[in-house]
Formats: C-alpha cells, sequence, structure tokens
C-alpha cells in the first residue's frame, strides 16, 4: 500500500509541477504503427498514478479477503 501511495504522491506532483511551470502537462511517450496512434500519448507520471492505482486496488482485494477469513 506505501508503493501505491508513493507511486500516486509522485505522479501527481510531477504533473502538478508541469502544470503550473509549462502550463500543460509535457507527454513523451507516443506510440505509433505506420503512422497511426495505438495508444493515448502519455508521460511518466501518468505509468505512476496508473501502477498506483492498481496496486492499491490488488492490495484492497487481498486485505478484505484475509479480514473475510479471520472473521470466521
Amino acid at each position: 500500500m506505501l508503493l501505491g501511495l508513493g507511486l500516486l504522491l509522485g505522479g501527481a506532483l510531477g504533473n502538478l509541477i508541469d502544470r503550473v511551470t509549462l502550463g500543460y502537462v509535457r507527454d513523451m511517450i507516443d506510440l505509433r504503427w505506420n503512422g497511426h496512434n495505438i495508444w493515448p500519448i502519455f508521460n511518466l507520471a501518468d505509468i505512476a498514478v496508473c501502477t498506483a492505482t492498481t496496486l492499491m486496488v490488488i492490495y484492497s482485494f487481498r486485505a478484505g479477503s484475509r479480514s473475510q477469513i479471520d472473521a470466521s
């Protein structure tokens, strides 16, 4: 959970710093195939936020299943 919270905070701060200093969020990863976008353009902060969300959801499901086992 702490790793997820750290990634979430880091990604949010990274996007906030870009927004405050540049006025926009700089996206740097653009996946193309034959001249067509195959995925939305994103940056490392976006990766951190998505990874954090995934980790926190997995943790919450695992923690919920453990508490149900302990209750029985």
